[in-house]
């Protein structure tokens, strides 16, 4: 069962980290989520099996990959602080005598310190739930075709992703901006969603 998950999610991994995500380090996220997700439901499995329970099932992926078919991994619950600190930790230095450890020239996660998310505890539901609701798997994509400013926040381009998704990577390069947007900063960005067509929220 472990074989045929992994056969059958891999394929869609990389419009999980490419395609669903606004940024590098988002898409890692993701991704990370799905393996997380996977080693847990096996773990209770065995977990189950070594101390003897009666009526131990095996071990079944198919809730995991239809929310990755489905393109609906962000409903996966965050990855545990460990899995953070591991895809942002700068590389260990090699022993002595030991040639060290090829980073990709910078971009892989190890040399990335950013790339871990950061969580928007501010974020604006209505915000959010419209985006959502939208039927658009990215903002890029909600954005297309329509001319759309997007709004300022102390005279600096809020992060969308930050606002609509209510969680970003440590090395966007609008960092700066994951703040909390207050009453007017919302507003415009509701009405960025309106120029793009998105439908407007229950009140």
């Amino acid at each position: 069962r472990v074989r045929a998950f992994v056969i059958a999610v891999v394929p869609h991994l990389h419009t999980v980290q490419h395609i669903l995500s606004d940024s590098p380090g988002q898409g890692l996220d993701m991704v990370c989520r799905v393996l997380f997700e996977a080693q847990q439901e096996y773990f209770r499995w065995a977990n189950e099996t070594a101390n003897g329970l009666a009526g131990v099932q095996p071990v079944d992926f198919s809730k995991i990959l239809g929310l990755v078919q489905t393109s609906r991994v962000q409903s996966l619950c965050p990855l545990p602080s460990p899995w953070y600190e591991m895809v942002s930790a700068p590389p260990r230095p090699s022993p002595p005598g030991v040639p060290a450890a090829r980073t990709g020239g910078g971009s892989g996660p190890t040399t990335r310190g950013g790339t871990a998310p950061a969580f928007n505890a501010h974020a604006d539901q209505g915000l959010m739930t419209r985006f959502r609701d939208s039927g658009h798997s990215t903002i890029n994509a909600m954005m297309a075709g329509h001319s759309a400013d997007i709004p300022k926040h102390n005279g600096q381009q809020v992060c969308l992703t930050w606002a609509l998704k209510g969680e970003c990577s440590q090395g966007c390069r609008r960092a700066g901006q994951h703040l909390r947007y207050g009453r007017a900063t919302v507003q415009a960005i509701h009405a960025l969603m309106d120029t793009c067509g998105v439908a407007a929220g229950q009140p």
